[in-house]
């Protein structure tokens, strides 16, 4: 996928449905990055890309490690050896505010469709370690929630 070939149009801030696009190593003042592009398909700007550029690297709580979870919708342990390839076309909720640090904006969450599926106990394990260094989660919130609500309705 040549990159040059997508243009990139300002949206206002908000949330609109799309689908995760692509991928692709970029380079500028700050230095190499990765550009997450994704495709809103509803609405007024319908085929408009909105991106995000991240670190290159993935670490365990850098915004690079955090699209590839929101993108992948699995763990960063379980993310970080997939190709992002295998994600494109991903459907889900965008979210996006103002760049806090150039003009335009910017995307700041990407939310799958299936983002409310049952998680294991060896996935909300690795959700928790991964973030005891940072805070809870919104992925493991949720997911205590869900138990919470299948144990008061079960029980």
């Amino acid at each position: 996928m040549n990159p040059t070939q997508h243009f990139f149009h300002p949206v206002p801030p908000g949330t609109y449905h799309g689908t995760f696009d692509h991928a692709y190593h970029t380079h500028d003042h700050r230095g190499p990055g990765l550009r997450w592009a994704f495709r809103i398909d509803a609405g007024e700007y319908t085929g408009t890309l909105v991106s995000r550029t991240t670190d290159y690297i993935p670490f365990a709580c850098n915004n690079c490690a955090k699209f590839w979870k929101m993108v992948s919708g699995l763990s960063f342990n379980q993310s970080i050896d997939r190709d992002l390839s295998e994600f494109e076309g991903t459907p889900g909720t965008i979210v996006v505010s103002r760049s806090p640090y150039e003009f335009g904006v910017r995307v700041v969450k990407f939310e799958r469709d299936d983002s409310k599926r049952r998680y294991t106990l060896d996935e909300l394990a690795d959700l928790f370690n991964e973030y005891l260094v940072e805070e809870l989660d919104d992925d493991i919130l949720t997911a205590l929630e869900n138990l919470k609500q299948e144990e008061e309705h079960d029980g």
